[in-house]
């Protein structure tokens, strides 16, 4: 919504570089989001009464789980993502939205988006070939149609499309997937919540700290860790600052810069 005047003030809003391009939304109590807080925004209002023209520089994450659906601590994440009426993005594992469906569709039927992470997260088989990727992420894609009735467009490549295991078969992975109308999604910040010996009391200084000074941060989370579910209500209000959306089609992509 624009903000409504008595008279007629044009207000510019000047985004940076690669962020995406939105006007500003209620947060919680229907005041603005701005990037400075509540000063932020009494200064916005004192410069829009005095006629000034302000500038709005906009933060946004795309806060992404992988490795799911897992029952409990899907479920929870997503009653705390209910609770808020924010929307994240879910990469999951076809093995998975086949042992728990309710789960999946609950994550459609709330408007979070859906991608593919793999059908098995066996490093080694799936990085084989070109071949081998694309029969393991068909599995996972007719699972998850079948399921939620969702053609999933988004996908994120397990251990992110520049790792130890791909390197022969990733250009023709992308190439593959690329052709086929697929798009992929690595990430800028993460929660490092996968890390052996991970504690759930370093998570949000994980996320604060890699997510620091970026103005457009895709958040790598995993919705099969237990901790991540425990520090959610933590991590979001470190963010507050941010709106918070899902990954669409139409998202710019977050990716690795391939070798």
């Amino acid at each position: 919504m624009g903000i409504i005047l008595s008279m007629c003030i044009c207000v510019g809003s000047v985004f940076m570089a690669n962020q995406v391009t939105a006007a500003p939304e209620h947060g919680r109590n229907g005041e603005y989001r701005l990037s400075a807080g509540i000063k932020r925004k009494e200064q916005v209002a004192g410069g829009v009464a005095a006629g000034r023209r302000i500038t709005f520089s906009e933060k946004v994450m795309y806060l992404t789980f992988d490795d799911g659906p897992s029952g409990e601590v899907t479920e929870n994440i997503l009653d705390i993502l209910k609770a808020r009426k924010i929307r994240a993005t879910f990469f999951v594992i076809g093995e998975y939205v086949r042992r728990y469906p309710e789960t999946a569709r609950r994550i459609v039927d709330e408007g979070h988006s859906i991608g593919i992470h793999c059908d098995n997260h066996d490093y080694k088989m799936l990085y084989e070939s070109v071949d081998s990727y694309l029969a393991d992420f068909m599995r996972a894609y007719e699972t998850v149609y079948s399921v939620t009735g969702v053609k999933a467009r988004l996908f994120r490549f397990p251990g992110g499309s520049v790792n130890a295991y791909n390197g022969k078969v990733c250009r023709g992975i992308i190439e593959e997937m690329e052709r086929r109308g697929f798009v992929y999604f690595d990430w800028n910040a993460s929660v490092e919540d996968a890390v052996p010996g991970a504690q759930p009391a370093q998570f949000v200084e994980n996320a604060v700290s890699t997510a620091s000074g970026r103005k457009r941060v895709v958040l790598l989370a995993h919705d099969r860790t237990v901790g991540t579910a425990q520090c959610l209500e933590e991590l979001l209000n470190a963010f507050a600052d941010y709106r918070m959306e899902r990954i669409t089609s139409e998202t710019k992509p977050v990716q690795f810069v391939r070798p």
